[in-house]
C-alpha cells in the first residue's frame, strides 16, 4: 500500500469527480448519514466513510499550496 511522503502512514488514493487524486486514511470509520427528514424524527443509516488523509496527517502543512 502507498505511504504518505510526509508522515509515512499508509494511504489509499481515489479520484474525485473532478478527476483529481485524493489521499485517504486506509481504514473506514462508521458515521451516520441522514437519508430522510420526517416531521417527528430524522431517519439515518450507518455507513463506512474514509477520512481525507490531510485531515489527520501530522505533516499536512508541508503539502498546502499557496
Amino acid at each position: 500500500m502507498p505511504t504518505c511522503k510526509g508522515c509515512g502512514q499508509e494511504i489509499k488514493w481515489v479520484k474525485t469527480p473532478a478527476g483529481k487524486n485524493m489521499p485517504l486514511d486506509p481504514k473506514p470509520v462508521k458515521m451516520v448519514e441522514i437519508v430522510s427528514r420526517l416531521s417527528d424524527a430524522d431517519v439515518g443509516i450507518v455507513v463506512d466513510v474514509y477520512m481525507p488523509h490531510w485531515a489527520t496527517c501530522s505533516k499536512a502543512e508541508q503539502f498546502k499550496k499557496g
